[in-house]
């Protein structure tokens, strides 16, 4: 598995995208490299994609353990939206959204890009990668709150 950041700077969304096969350790070493983004760059919103996936394997334990756990930036909270185009990907992001509820009421699931959009209320959103290197991402990120 591997996952890439983009962010739109005009709407100050952080896009993430996780590519091929992702189980339980994926999305482990996923979630602690999203927070340290979100973390950094206060985004308005976060998109995560999982609609380059090839195989989803992550166990029904790992998906109540996330959900029961507390969001991992307390007092951020933000609109995240899984876009989950796969029924059994779809399925499995509700059960997460459904069984943390209570410690995410930000989080949305939808099937395409699109609907993430209509949700945040965003036309066209231009994303662009982000630069792996944290002097780069630094400059991007004070560019979208109007800091230089």
């Amino acid at each position: 598995m591997s996952f890439r950041f983009e962010f739109d700077t005009t709407n100050r969304i952080l896009r993430a995208s996780l590519e091929g096969s992702i189980g339980d350790a994926e999305i482990a070493d996923f979630r602690t490299a999203v927070t340290g983004m979100i973390a950094e760059g206060r985004p308005k919103a976060s998109i995560v994609d999982l609609s380059d996936t090839t195989r989803y394997d992550i166990s029904n334990a790992s998906i109540l353990a996330m959900a029961k756990s507390e969001p991992a930036l307390p007092g951020v909270s933000i609109p995240i939206i899984i876009v989950a185009p796969a029924p059994h990907m779809f399925g499995a992001s509700r059960v997460f959204q459904i069984t943390s509820e209570e410690n995410r009421p930000w989080l949305h699931v939808v099937k395409s890009l699109d609907e993430a959009c209509e949700l945040l209320q965003v036309k066209s959103p231009a994303f662009k990668p982000l630069p792996t290197d944290f002097e780069e991402r630094k400059k991007v990120w004070n560019r979208s709150t109007g800091h230089h």
